[in-house]
């Protein structure tokens, strides 16, 4: 239990830093831009903890279902994996248009 606990941590965490680096800087035309006013501000300190968070949670709902499917509690079956797929191709067209 202490290892699956330091794993979330540690998980937590490297999702918080890879955020923030993400958003810290930008490269334009003229090089590497820093923007370190715009970073330290509360709302982009608290998006950085809410995408590090629902990481989390996707981690952990991932981990449940793989338990689940493991015991035989249910299985997958080919309209659940199409739906799926679906559902995940629309939300990449999602956010490449907008």
């Amino acid at each position: 239990m202490k290892i699956r606990s330091f794993t979330r941590s540690l998980f937590f965490f490297i999702i918080l830093l890879h955020v923030t680096l993400l958003d810290f800087m930008f490269v334009n035309h003229s090089g590497l831009v820093f923007l370190p006013k715009e970073n330290s501000e509360l709302l982009t300190i608290s998006v950085h903890l809410l995408i590090a968070f629902v990481s989390l949670l996707s981690l952990i709902m991932a981990e449940e279902f793989r338990k689940a499917y493991k015991a035989g509690r249910f299985s997958v079956r080919e309209p659940l994996l199409i739906a799926a797929s679906i559902a995940m191709a629309s939300s990449i067209g999602y956010l490449l248009i907008s």
